[in-house]
């Protein structure tokens, strides 16, 4: 069939010149024009019928023929003339150097996948194959100009030290080194590039030239799901391309891959054994399992379509293949009118939208029921004498007195000057960031968190949540969260990491609960919002459950948990505190070190705990409240509430909490560093408002008893615009996005804040 004449060449030669030229333009819809062609080349006179109406058997019809004409109308020799036309745009695209390095790979895999029986035609194919895979390998002696990204490197020099070997079986690994790959850099791979991949998969402990077949591969990858989890397996799928929402059906109809389509399939059909065994009932023995249905069922589906499984491939190879798959069908998504659903909730692509001040984020009917106003991310926030923020550029950047929490990649002492986290992926953007006492958390689009920071003498509590209890000077992917949820809030404290869900599921790293990895919170009902007490200890979360009810749990129990006397622990393990008006939904929670705010949806702000520093702000100094009271005089909606999170101890009355509405910037609690605008209160007497004597030393302390008008907002800055909200210890912060700005109120002498960004 391929014994093209001299004629024969030039006239399909001439014909397809145009789309050579397309082509060298379209490197990527090439690709999968060249992966249609290859299954092409499987389709026999018996085939035909089922071929014919097959996505990949029409494209390769417009490009190859020359005209638009129906295929059911044709016959053999018309079907062989086009088989030619697309084994020649093969060779073509082969000689001519048009596909990119990673696609050579995918097209040498099919083309040694394909199931031909008759021996010259596969005697031709295996040549071709073997001039692609030269093609390939010719790359290593052109690649004196080629640079590996940073990313990518400080990726490759610790892969020993992020575990996949004790976290991820042989398989699952193979597929999360893919995806780790792809998140440090997202496309345009060179030869470097893909020499760093194989490294990767080398140092993770797998044989990379190690031959399996795609039959053993199906196997093993089932044998895998039942060892591991299937949510495990569908998150991973799922992350090559984004988190969308893309059935088996439509991979089948656009993506010519039998491995990458098998992935599909087990996902897909993984939780659907009746469907196989249904059709198959004949075949079928008496005690036949759930996973023999579902490998011979899959292994079945390939088969059909022309691809021999019982073909080797080196795990290397299928590896690029899985890359190279879901680049091209990103690719395709990005063009297509068809409505793919995206699992990352649309609303999270105009966060700093919603944050804008003049916004009625909660009266506004277009935002989704499910985005709470208590789960719009961060973008600013302040640990223990640094500072970590978003910039407009979505770079991670940080500032401070102690660079060993900074993610900076040094221990040394800090300038002040602004850097970036390092080791964070360069191509998804950051949506959220939160801040402990020396640790960070930051969570990006497609649902990945890295942490960094910790204890620099070391934390025997692991809040990293990276399997170690060691601190890192830059950005490592977490461990032991489900791949196929994503994330919708994060929380750094002193000793633990938590992360809310979309499903309403908790997990935690750290003192939380005693893991060095994220593993499951263990409640008997789904979470709503939460917040952590902030204190050295993480005594005690705040949970809001989906009957809207306000709920303590408190974690440890002894002296150091004085501060939670107003929160008593109830018989099944919770405390529900009391003063809130009944059918008023809960919008947003706020926990500081020993008391804790909740919005409701009619725009009022409660408050609960302990006030000795005025830090309710109810004009009331009495020491604890168990029961939530109203705070009054607030202008305009509230959008942002913060806390300093100082840590409770006796000898600390260091609270105080920023509000942030449409209208107004109020601070209330103690303002001895001016961390709440000018000291306005100069009374004298012990007890009176704003001044107190403590200790024999008199030392001073003003508070703010009630909200106190920090700024009026459209005056504070340039006119108003988008901004945020942190607080240290002693100082305010408010980040002006627009004019990329840090402004401070108070003491400064622990962060020296860049003027300008």
């Amino acid at each position: 069939m391929f014994n093209l004449n001299n004629n024969e060449i030039e006239n399909i030669d001439k014909r397809l010149n145009p789309k050579i030229q397309w082509a060298e333009q379209n490197g990527v819809l090439a690709e999968q024009l060249a992966m249609d062609a290859t299954r092409l080349l499987s389709c026999t006179s018996e085939r035909f019928e089922e071929y014919k109406n097959k996505g990949f058997f029409n494209r390769c019809v417009s490009s190859f023929s020359g005209e638009t004409a129906d295929m059911q109308r044709q016959n053999q020799n018309d079907l062989i003339e086009l088989q030619k036309a697309g084994w020649r745009y093969l060779q073509l695209l082969n000689e001519r150097d048009i596909l990119m390095a990673h696609s050579l790979i995918t097209i040498k895999n099919n083309l040694e996948t394909l199931a031909i029986e008759d021996t010259k035609t596969r005697e031709e194919i295996t040549r071709l194959a073997i001039k692609v895979k030269q093609r390939f390998d010719g790359l290593s002696k052109r690649v004196d100009d080629l640079e590996v990204t940073v990313n990518l490197l400080h990726w490759l020099s610790t892969i020993e030290v992020q575990d996949y070997e004790d976290n991820y079986s042989y398989y699952f690994r193979l597929l999360c080194l893919v995806d780790d790959f792809k998140s440090k850099k997202t496309d345009n791979w060179n030869y470097k590039d893909i020499q760093c991949l194989q490294q990767a998969i080398l140092k993770a402990k797998i044989n990379r030239k190690e031959r399996i077949t795609i039959n053993n591969f199906i196997i093993r990858l089932i044998d895998e799901i039942e060892e591991q989890s299937f949510p495990l397996f569908n998150g991973l799928i799922k992350a090559f391309i984004d988190n969308k929402k893309i059935s088996s059906e439509w991979i089948d109809e656009n993506i010519s891959s039998p491995v990458f389509n098998c992935l599909y399939l087990i996902a897909a059909k993984y939780n659907d054994s009746k469907s196989f065994a249904k059709g198959n009932q004949e075949n079928l023995k008496e005690g036949t399992t759930h996973k023999e249905i579902i490998t011979s069922g899959i292994i079945q589906i390939i088969k059909d379509v022309g691809v021999d499984t019982d073909k080797e491939l080196q795990l290397q190879d299928v590896a690029l293949e899985i890359l190279s798959c879901s680049q091209l069908t990103k690719t395709l998504i990005s063009n297509s009118d068809e409505l793919i659903e995206d699992d990352i909730s649309e609303n999270q692509g105009n966060l700093l939208k919603l944050l804008e001040p003049q916004n009625e984020i909660l009266t506004d009917d277009n935002i989704s029921e499910n985005l709470q106003l208590s789960l719009i991310p961060k973008l600013f926030v302040t640990g223990e004498n640094f500072t970590v923020f978003i910039d407009s550029y979505n770079k991670v950047k940080t500032f401070g007195s102690n660079n060993e929490y900074m993610g900076i990649g040094t221990k040394e002492n800090s300038s002040g000057k602004v850097e970036e986290v390092i080791d964070l992926p360069s191509n998804l953007k950051c949506i959220s960031i939160s801040t402990g006492k020396y640790h960070s958390l930051a969570l990006f689009e497609n649902g990945d968190i890295y942490s960094w920071g910790g204890y620099k003498y070391g934390s025997d509590c692991g809040e990293l949540g990276c399997n170690t209890k060691e601190p890192k000077l830059s950005g490592f992917k977490v461990i032991g969260l489900p791949k196929n949820i994503k994330p919708v809030k994060i929380v750094a404290s002193a000793n633990s990491s938590m992360v809310l869900l979309e499903n309403g599921d908790l997990y935690g790293a750290g003192k939380i609960t005693n893991s060095l990895i994220f593993v499951p919170y263990e409640l008997n009902f789904k979470v709503k919002d939460f917040d952590i007490f902030y204190d050295s200890n993480d005594n005690a979360i705040v949970l809001i459950n989906k009957e809207n009810d306000v709920l303590i749990k408190n974690i440890t129990h002894n002296s150091y948990a004085e501060e939670f006397k107003w929160c008593k622990y109830e018989e099944n393990g919770f405390f529900i505190p009391t003063g809130l008006p009944e059918d008023v939904e809960i919008m947003k929670i706020m926990a500081g070190s020993c008391y804790l705010y909740v919005l409701t949806s009619e725009n009022t702000l409660y408050s609960i705990g302990d006030n000795r520093s005025g830090q309710l702000g109810i004009n009331d100094y009495k020491n604890q409240k168990n029961s939530f009271s109203k705070i009054y005089d607030l202008k305009g909606k509230v959008l942002q509430l913060t806390t300093n999170h100082d840590t409770y101890s006796s000898y600390s009355e260091n609270h105080f909490v920023i509000i942030q509405t449409s209208a107004c910037v109020y601070g209330c609690g103690v303002n001895e560093h001016y961390q709440l605008g000018a000291q306005q209160n100069f009374r004298i007497e012990k007890g009176e408002s704003g001044l107190i004597f403590k200790d024999k030393y008199e030392t001073k302390y003003y508070f703010e008893k009630k909200p106190k008008i920090i700024s009026e907002l459209n005056n504070y800055v340039n006119g108003g615009g988008t901004f945020e909200i942190s607080c240290d210890s002693y100082t305010t912060y408010l980040y002006s996005l627009s004019e990329q700005k840090i402004h401070s109120l108070g003491n400064n002498e622990a962060h020296v804040v860049s003027k300008r960004l």
